[in-house]
């Protein structure tokens, strides 16, 4: 008793580091960490309470179709503001500059309802042509860059006016015109009923597709009105109360198939005056909370992961350190009766081992002789790779325990062949308005004028270069860059080719007689415009020509590389004509969606056999089952991460040092007088060195040494006063015993001052030469040597 009292003492002195140094930290650590992944997990994963009403990736899906309907809608309105400048410019180029005259010559065409000029000052009408143009004074007056503004309001289309200044002087007249954008109907929404709304400062501007109900449309409009204030684009989802569906009466009726309203919208671009919403609205299927038993279990065995390695922990490293460490107090106060506790951990038992030899060096009882250390020891290190495995193992099998089939929704599959039959529609779109701006040249414009016509067409981003070619296929005027094709294979007539098969880049252009001279117009597109149109979708979209030849692939490509997938191959076989395909390849999470469609339209894009293919990995949807198995991953991965660390704290701070204690304690044993033992960090395991260290002087002094930790040095030894050092002064040197000798005899010839010269501007002169002269030697100093 006496013995722990005085080693709860002796503890006190040595200096002990607080928190994280303690053995005991790392285990508590990882228990509450991996308990708290444990119920985190759970709770994420396996008990189902989101708030999402329906699964995420059916709203991304229509949000996606709503955008791609937006950006549609506000290229039609886009190209209406070209057209109107370009026919701007070709009537003032044939010097028609009367008002009244200019509004007629643009009012021919079946591309404006009504043309309309207006005066700058007061927002006069000066002439008008065809349908009333509705510009406000005010727009009128502040209006100085082209804008869309809505016109007609109801039906399946929409008018807009597009308005713009004459020209760029100050104060130049506001030309208006009325053009007609349709809506898309029913086979643009991917094969959904769904509804479409054209909506600006919460008013119905057009609607398309199935036809709401009063009520549903302007609680959608004013919902949109709202939320667009914060973002331009985004999606409402409510949950329908029964009775409360506008589709299909027995589906509100059965309770177990409850249904959700699902509104998306998203802006038109360039609209300067009032901003103009795409709304989309579709009921779908809401999902179920339901409560997965396999995460339950999953966590659970996680949960006992933690407390079995806390448990192990504390056996094999812990508790054995601490009952060292209070065995080594003991033996460091004196307690050399005291058996030390031996352990089955190899790196304890060896330093119990040591402070056992100890006891019996100092002269120990016979309680300690009879001490032997156990035959079956394991290593910690052990202890620490078995944790370590558990907890590996059991973040390897969640990919598995989570690899179930992730239900994918009929709609998304549609959603996805949708999505590339828009692609197509869009790139047929970009390849036969090259024909048709070809045309407009060639009908509207002289000889004389096709330069200044191929500059305003180059201008537009779908073009690289327009170029003219004469008679004898040589190129006469080019605007825009270099031109790629080769001018003696241009074909005669009009059509679209795609040049060639292989290089770096594909070469596809546009081509049309000037009947007015005989030239040929020959316009280039620009590869990256495609890229760009490919690169709007989601997921891995190609497009791809007759031979299945890479054109724009969305994630990097060669040109002209060949398609190898054979889930492509298969969709690229059902592309026949104008008919698309889509399928589901591949089961469980590995799962795919591939859609293809061909590149068909109104005019020669057809005949290039293009085709847009479109993959999406359902591993990369927003599917209830997919973020279940990625928050599950994501937990697996940290709790990966939390085990190699733990292990890793254990060995590096704990295990080596012990066994590195170990060493030197044995070689302390063999060689007490030339080891010095020294702690490395103030934890439990440097209090066992300073005890070791102790030990080894009890073994060099005796045992009077124990329960100190000063170390004999100068500050033992008894004080004495010494006699101080006299300074000790220099022997002089025999020059100096010479003058002291004879004060008044002239020095030797070696030692008289050396003369100098003196620098310039020093007014010192040199001694006299006869003072310099050496004397005569005596007799008696000839036969010195």
């Amino acid at each position: 008793m006496a013995d722990a009292v005085e080693a709860s003492e002796f503890r006190k002195q040595i200096p002990q580091a607080g928190f994280p140094s303690g053995i005991a930290v790392p285990s508590a650590i990882a228990l509450v960490l991996l308990l708290v992944l444990a119920g985190g997990g759970w709770l994420l994963v396996g008990d189902d309470r989101s708030d999402e009403v329906v699964a995420t990736a059916v709203v991304d899906s229509q949000m996606g179709l709503t955008r791609d309907l937006a950006d549609g809608l506000t290229e039609q309105a886009q190209d209406a503001v070209r057209k109107l400048r370009a026919a701007v410019d070709v009537a003032q180029n044939a010097n028609v500059v009367q008002p009244s005259r200019l509004v007629e010559d643009l009012a021919r065409g079946d591309q404006w309802h009504g043309v309309a000029m207006f005066g700058r000052e007061r927002g006069k009408l000066r002439a008008s042509h065809g349908t009333p143009v509705p510009l406000p004074p005010s727009v009128v007056t502040s209006l100085d860059s082209p804008a869309i503004i809505p016109a007609d309001i109801g039906g399946a289309a929409m008018d807009l006016v597009v308005a713009m200044p004459l020209d760029r002087r100050e104060g130049s007249p506001l030309l208006g015109a009325i053009t007609r954008i349709d809506l898309p109907q029913d086979a643009m929404f991917g094969g959904q009923v769904r509804t479409m709304l054209l909506v600006s400062e919460g008013d119905i501007l057009a609607t398309s597709g199935v036809p709401p109900s009063p009520s549903v449309a302007d609680q959608a409009a004013s919902r949109v009105k709202t939320a667009a204030m914060r973002r331009p684009a985004d999606s409402l989802v409510t949950r329908l109360d029964e009775g409360a569906h506008s589709k299909d009466a027995a589906a509100a009726a059965n309770p177990a198939n409850e249904q959700a309203r699902v509104t998306t919208y998203a802006a038109l671009g360039d609209t300067k005056t009032a901003a103009i919403h795409v709304v989309l609205i579709d009921e779908v299927d809401a999902q179920q909370a339901q409560q997965d038993s396999n995460a339950t279990a999953v966590f659970a065995v996680l949960a006992g992961v933690a407390v079995v390695g806390f448990v192990v922990l504390r056996l094999c490293i812990v508790r054995p350190v601490r009952r060292l460490r209070a065995d080594s107090l003991v033996v460091a106060v004196g307690g050399l009766g005291n058996p030390v506790r031996h352990s089955r951990i190899r790196e304890v038992a060896k330093l119990s081992g040591v402070l056992h030899r100890v006891q019996l060096g100092l002269g120990g009882g016979e309680r300690v002789r009879g001490m032997t250390a156990p035959r079956l020891q394991v290593s910690a290190t052990t202890a620490l790779i078995g944790f370590v495995v558990v907890a590996l193992a059991w973040a390897s099998y969640v990919p598995a325990a989570f690899d179930r089939d992730p239900g994918i929704p009929e709609r998304l599959v549609t959603d996805t062949e949708n999505e590339v039959q828009r692609l197509s529609v869009s790139v047929a779109d970009v390849l036969d308005r090259g024909i048709t701006d070809l045309r407009e040249i060639a009908e509207s414009s002289d000889a004389d004028e096709v330069a200044g016509q191929l500059d305003r067409l180059s201008s537009q981003s779908r073009y690289r270069s327009v170029s003219a070619l004469g008679d004898d296929g040589e190129v006469v005027a080019v605007s825009g860059k270099r031109p790629r094709f080769d001018a003696d294979d241009v074909p005669e007539g009009d059509g679209v080719r795609q040049a060639n098969t292989s290089g770096r880049v594909p070469i596809v252009y546009a081509h049309t007689a000037l009947e007015s001279s005989g030239h040929v117009l020959v316009a280039e597109f620009d590869v990256p415009y495609l890229l760009h149109l490919v690169r709007q979708r989601h997921g891995h979209v190609r497009l791809v020509d007759a031979g299945q030849r890479v054109i724009a692939d969305s994630g990097g490509f060669i040109a002209f590389e060949k398609v190898t997938d054979n889930d492509v191959e298969s969709v690229l076989a059902k592309v026949d004509g104008k008919q698309s395909a889509a399928d589901v390849y591949g089961t469980g999470i590995d799962a795919k969606i591939v859609a293809g469609a061909p590149v068909v339209g109104g005019g020669a894009a057809a005949e290039l056999g293009w085709a847009a293919v479109a993959q999406k990995p359902v591993a990369e949807l927003a599917l209830p089952a997919v973020e279940q198995r990625r928050a599950a991953l994501m937990v697996a991965l940290v709790v990966a991460l939390v085990a190699i660390i733990i292990g890793g704290w254990h060995f590096f701070v704990f295990v080596r040092p012990l066994r590195e204690l170990g060493a030197s304690a044995e070689t302390m044993l063999r060689s007490p007088q030339n080891t010095v033992l020294y702690p490395q960090r103030h934890d439990e395991i440097g209090a066992i060195a300073i005890c070791l260290e102790v030990c080894r002087r009890a073994l060099v002094d005796g045992p009077d040494r124990l329960g100190t930790l000063r170390q004999l040095g100068p500050a033992d030894l008894r004080t004495r006063q010494l006699r101080p050092v006299q300074p000790v002064r220099p022997r002089p040197t025999a020059a100096q015993r010479q003058r002291a000798a004879h004060p008044g005899h002239p020095q030797p010839a070696g030692q008289q001052p050396r003369a100098f010269a003196p620098r310039s501007g020093m007014s010192r002169t040199a001694p006299r030469r006869q003072d310099r002269r050496v004397p005569p030697r005596s007799a008696g100093s000839r036969g010195r040597g």
